[in-house]
């Protein structure tokens, strides 16, 4: 094996501020040697938002915490932080007991403004102030005229409880609520996960609707003002759908993520997560089904300047059957390039929710980890890797759970200069990527036994990818010096 190459700058490493527990939810590039975070920190008597501050070595330089008693005050999903001009805002949710109806609560969408600093609070907002709803919020984004988009889903917990309708809030700078619109079908309970922007300023709302007993992946395109609602809903059968996320495509369309739970399955955990791309239209152009012995989730992902994708969420491990944490990168097709797994607690529950990249070319991702099953001791996590995943300062890049490959692969020489030879079975794909993900070569073999030349390749380390006729793939390393 051969190890990747990358940027210095990488650390895996646990913060707490309290004895309860920290989730480290979002994060940002503060500069090019600073890294800005929010979660959420649980106090004795409250849960508060949490802002951290923390060097290229992980090192925590600052931190704020912003708690009230009885409330859990929480950022929205891994894209609840973002900057508009020279601050930063937050948006977040807040959960009050009912104080006419015991054992109740309500919950109601906040914006918080911070400094400069993106620690320092300037004002915190309630947008909505009605006690007969209870409002999650989980998607907080920036729109081309600087205003800001709040999304989630909402619901009338007294009057038909756990049926949720997607909610839209538009607001400007100083917290004043523009308009809220509301979208869904009647006696339905749809779940908003994630608003986008698009290029030309319409908004998609993505989640997921609970039709014919399954919870279908579920978008709705409005216009800048929230109107004209356009609905779109995906079917697979007997598969239900959870973690629904739709990006836009620097290249136009767009890419989506989620993961199925098959009904015909004992056991109601996930399975299978998958990668697609949409056109403008919202139609799927392709669908990657990651298939995996192990439960596997997937929470966010953003694009490369070449169109690949990186990823990250938590699958079960094998062996303990815990949760561990993971970063992968398919290319611009959905071909899995690598993936690397993470995890503090080898016996515990280890979370990434959030994958962003870094000012030097590497990755940030951030969760939580437990070491008790009871999430006691739960602390914020934070791993930065390079543009290759790994944390460490030697490292081996590979891909986890190739498909069965049945033919026996060579490549040699490796290290090679000019040229290499390669020896698998008759009709495999071979395709030859940068560790950037820049497809180099491609070309199905026919012989068993190829030669390939290197002419015109940089030196350096490649992926090969090799995909059998029947479905099963591999990927190697190769070294042209």
């Amino acid at each position: 094996s051969l190890p990747a190459t990358g940027q210095s700058n990488k650390f895996k490493r646990l913060y707490s501020n309290s004895s309860g527990g920290e989730w480290a939810i979002s994060a940002l590039n503060f500069d090019d040697s600073t890294f800005l975070l929010n979660g959420f920190c649980i106090t004795d008597s409250a849960r508060g938002l949490w802002m951290m501050k923390i060097g290229s070595d992980g090192t925590l330089l600052d931190s704020r915490v912003f708690a009230k008693p009885l409330t859990i005050f929480l950022g929205a999903s891994a894209g609840s932080l973002v900057r508009v001009g020279d601050h930063y805002y937050v948006g977040a949710g807040d959960q009050y007991p009912n104080p006419n109806i015991p054992n109740e609560y309500y919950g109601m969408p906040y914006i918080v403004k911070l400094e400069s600093n993106g620690l320092d609070t300037v004002w915190t907002k309630r947008l909505i102030n009605d006690t007969n709803k209870y409002y999650l919020p989980a998607s907080f984004k920036v729109t081309g005229d600087h205003h800001l988009l709040l999304a989630g889903a909402v619901c009338k917990p007294y009057v038909t409880p756990g049926i949720f309708d997607y909610f839209l809030i538009k607001a400007d700078t100083n917290g004043n609520v523009l308009w809220e619109k509301k979208y869904g079908v009647n006696n339905l309970d749809e779940r908003c996960n994630n608003v986008e922007v698009d290029y030309d300023s319409t908004i998609l709302l993505t989640g997921m609707k609970y039709s014919s007993g399954k919870y279908r992946p579920w978008i709705i395109r409005v216009d800048k003002n929230g109107n004209n609602p356009q609905y779109k809903q995906y079917t697979i059968p007997s598969m239900q759908h959870a973690g629904v996320d739709v990006k836009k495509r620097a290249g136009g369309g767009y890419y989506m993520t989620g993961f199925t739970d098959s009904l015909l399955q004992a056991g109601d955990d996930p399975e299978t997560m998958y990668l697609g791309r949409l056109d403008s239209n919202l139609n799927i152009v392709w669908r990657t089904f990651v298939n995996s012995p192990y439960l596997t989730q997937i929470w966010d992902f953003f694009e490369r300047e070449n169109g690949s994708v990186v990823f990250c969420g938590d699958r079960k491990d094998s062996v303990t059957g815990k949760p561990y944490g993971y970063i992968a990168k398919a290319d611009s097709n959905g071909n899995l390039l690598w993936w690397q797994t993470y995890h503090e607690y080898p016996q515990r529950v280890n979370y990434l929710s959030c994958v962003r990249p870094t000012a030097d070319g590497g990755i940030i991702a951030c969760g939580s980890a437990f070491d008790t099953l009871t999430g006691q001791n739960q602390n914020a996590w934070v791993i930065k890797t390079d543009s290759m995943g790994c944390a460490l300062t030697q490292c081996v890049t590979s891909v986890a759970d190739a498909h069965p490959f049945a033919e026996k692969v060579m490549i040699y020489p490796n290290p090679a200069k000019d040229r290499f030879r390669l020896s698998c079975g008759t009709g495999t794909l071979i395709t030859v990527y940068t560790l950037s993900g820049s497809r180099v070569y491609q070309q199905v073999i026919n012989t068993g036994n190829e030669e390939i030349s290197t002419e015109g390749w940089v030196r350096g380390i490649y992926l090969v990818r090799l995909q059998m006729k029947g479905g099963g793939f591999i990927t190697e390393r190769l070294l042209v010096e």
